[in-house]
């Protein structure tokens, strides 16, 4: 292109990830005149392939919340399946098993939380049917290009390409992740980090992974109560972890595929020289039960190996400008929060803007409320994943830390949940918005749990200064857990460390668990997490309309 083009519209968006189709898509279902720019095209490899509750639960919400019902459809297996592309695979739990070089794994040292039929979203095709979905709705969208420069002024944000186009918007949204250039151009990384988590990536897709349930006899008495292969698999070990990501554990999907990763502390375990796939196989002959899944399997792809992957921002929004989720910074992929990150963050931002277009007004006070959010998810991921690195050092301290992360993810569905319930029981759409007041980690307005998280990591992180013992401060969380009991959801025993995995049970005894709850609870926060007719909770399908045969 010789001659510069310049174009108009309302929002540019920058990076066509789930997050920038999924804010795109939303924005032009509400008239605002979007320009979506990627220096890629689609389908693409990406990684952050697992929901989890609250991601699913958000993206329900906001497709209530926008009138956007394509949201909803990558909400489920059997959604996926049918609207997007039968590639995905399911997730029924989130599985960590626990392991010791050169050792034989405990089948002891094992955890497993089950979940509703969650997905393994093969990116790819979720990716580009989020921006079919978008196009659909009425946004122009520039693939293979290269942002070369960005300019404000007062009258809005002038984004330059490459080939010489000119796209002038009122603002400007920036989901490029780490490569961001408006983090670069306005120097919005923080250097050094802030994060406290160290941690380095090497990962790819694979075929011919076996299922870890088929690499060993366990006793009867020993089994879980869901195959690992019906979920996502978390290898732990001092130092760091690995993941199992299967696309192929539906019988109706088409995809043989396995995601599989490492995360590294770089600090135990630095960057050898030579290529990832001898690393991998250095890494596999350490652990002989690990090694048991991948005796046949082979890699489809080039092996990405990484520096450490943490990052962080100084601020995420400006006059006229957001970095969303991954653009603003990352943790880790540890509990699979990533994709929520970004929905709620997506959330946030897509409210505020689509007023913001109507009244012309797009300074940076108006989107303090995405600060707050985003910023404090991406606080409380990294202190929730460092000290789960620090208790992958001692198996009884990760059982217990473990408790942690499962009870302030209750808290956060139960919060997303209350919120769709009241918005179905009163017709009131302000319920679906984001709280200004919560703390991002629980999602509570309340200080108790979140009280009741930071001690317990005040505990973890002693330990990795070395003023206490793992075994000291194991038993330490327990105790602050018994001091806590009316908080704890009586789905699991959170103070007996003999429990170490949540089991299914029937809907009648679900509901008078949850009766019976409530009754107990104190009064604040009964009256924030069940102030609706929880029989309309207990109506909702606890299967998501699955496909999925489930295994006898």
């Amino acid at each position: 292109m010789n001659k510069t083009q310049t174009e108009q519209c309302d929002v540019v968006i920058i990076g066509t990830g789930i997050g920038g189709t999924v804010l795109g898509a939303i924005l032009a279902k509400h008239g605002v005149n979007v320009i979506l720019i990627d220096a890629d095209t689609h389908p693409r490899f990406a990684i952050g392939e697992s929901t989890i509750a609250t991601t699913t639960l958000t993206l329900e919400l906001m497709a209530l919340r926008f009138g956007v019902p394509e949201l909803a459809h990558i909400t489920s297996i059997a959604e996926v399946s049918e609207h997007v592309m039968p590639s995905c695979g399911v997730k029924r739990n989130f599985g960590f098993v626990y392991h010791r070089p050169h050792t034989e794994q405990n089948a002891e040292e094992v955890n497993q939380a089950l979940v509703v039929n969650e997905v393994h979203y093969f990116r790819q095709d979720i990716d580009a049917y989020m921006l079919h979905v978008a196009v659909r709705y009425g946004c122009k969208v520039y693939q293979n290009t290269h942002v070369e420069d960005i300019q404000f002024s007062d009258e809005g944000v002038t984004v330059t390409t490459r080939n010489g186009r000119q796209i002038r918007a009122d603002y400007l949204a920036d989901g490029a992740g780490y490569r961001s250039v408006l983090a670069d151009k306005l120097g919005l990384r923080e250097t050094p980090t802030r994060a406290k988590t160290h941690a380095r990536g090497l990962f790819t897709h694979m075929l011919n992974v076996k299922p870890f349930d088929d690499c060993r006899e366990v006793p009867q008495h020993l089994k879980q109560p869901v195959p690992w292969h019906q979920g996502t698999l978390h290898h732990l070990f001092e130092g760091g972890w690995m993941w199992v990501i299967p696309f192929n554990n539906t019988p109706e999907s088409k995809n043989q595929l396995v995601s599989v990763g490492v995360m590294l502390d770089p600090r135990m375990h630095p960057k050898p020289e030579g290529s990832p796939e001898q690393e991998f196989a250095d890494f596999l002959a350490k652990f002989p039960s690990i090694a048991a899944q991948f005796t046949e399997a082979r890699a489809v792809r080039e092996w990405v190996s990484s520096g450490r992957i943490q990052y962080s921002a100084k601020t995420c929004v400006g006059d006229r400008f957001c970095l969303l989720s991954h653009a603003t910074g990352f943790i880790d992929p540890l509990f699979s929060r990533g994709l929520f990150n970004t929905m709620q963050t997506t959330n946030a931002l897509a409210g505020l803007l689509i007023q913001a277009v109507k009244d012309k007004d797009f300074s940076k006070d108006r989107f303090a409320p995405v600060e707050k959010i985003q910023q404090g998810l991406i606080d409380f991921n990294d202190r929730l994943v460092h000290c789960s690195y620090v208790s992958f050092r001692h198996y009884p301290l990760w059982n217990a830390w473990f408790r942690l992360w499962l009870l302030t993810g209750n808290y956060g569905q139960l919060q997303i949940q209350r919120s769709m319930m009241k918005f179905k029981e009163t017709g009131d759409p302000k319920h679906l918005e984001p709280v200004d007041a919560l703390h991002p980690g629980a999602y509570t307005t309340l200080d108790s749990v979140h009280q009741l998280f930071n001690e317990a990591a005040g505990i973890v992180e002693a330990v990795d200064a070395g003023q206490v013992t793992a075994e000291a401060a194991a038993q330490q969380i327990y105790a602050l857990l018994e001091e806590n009991q009316a908080l704890l959801p009586p789905f699991f025993n959170f103070t007996s460390p003999v429990e170490r995995i949540t089991w299914p049970s029937t809907p009648e005894k679900i509901s008078q668990l949850l009766k019976g709850w409530i009754a107990s609870l104190p009064q604040d926060i009964a009256n924030e997490y069940f102030d609706y007719d929880i029989q309309g909770l207990l109506d909702r399908p606890v299967v998501k309309e699955t496909i999925v045969k489930v295994p006898d």
